[in-house]
């Protein structure tokens, strides 16, 4: 599997890189991207042979989410970030998963299992999937989130 980082605090990617080849010794980083631009550029030129994005919001050049302002990618994308309220845009997008700093290693574990089930359950000849294709196969794997919450309001839950 090949993936790539797009990180700019780099005790983050080494932390991350670790977890990876914990987690299996054959991944290959294909490249550790430190910002909106330079993200941009890689994968307008390099991106279309991976296999997995893992994705921080704050970037040395602004938000991430700039990324995709600019440019199309069907990837599939594990946020990792310390911050929680970008969860709802990062699943509007090709998330998989969304993972808060500091990074745990049996939630990112969880987030690769989720990867494996998506790559083993495919078609073979998935890398002619349509975009909806994949959208809606990740939508299946994130269905195990609460659909509603207990609010206090006054006096009255």
């Amino acid at each position: 599997m090949k993936v790539v980082i797009i990180e700019d605090e780099k005790p983050a990617v080494e932390k991350l890189t670790t977890m990876l080849h914990t987690y299996d010794p054959e991944i290959e980083i294909a490249a550790v991207l430190s910002g909106v631009d330079e993200s941009v550029k890689w994968f307008t030129e390099k991106g279309a042979a991976i296999d997995l994005i893992f994705l921080d919001i704050e970037l040395n050049d602004g938000n991430s989410f700039g990324i995709f302002e600019q440019i199309e990618i069907n990837k599939p994308i594990i946020f990792v970030t310390a911050y929680n309220e970008y969860a709802i845009k990062a699943f509007q997008l090709n998330s998989i998963d969304y993972l808060l700093k500091p990074l745990q290693y049996e939630r990112f574990y969880q987030s690769m299992e989720k990867i494996k089930v998506l790559r083993e359950n495919l078609p073979a000849g998935r890398e002619n999937m349509q975009y909806d294709e994949i959208s809606r196969l990740i939508l299946e794997f994130n269905k195990n989130y609460k659909s509603r919450f207990l609010v206090k309001v006054g006096d009255h839950l």
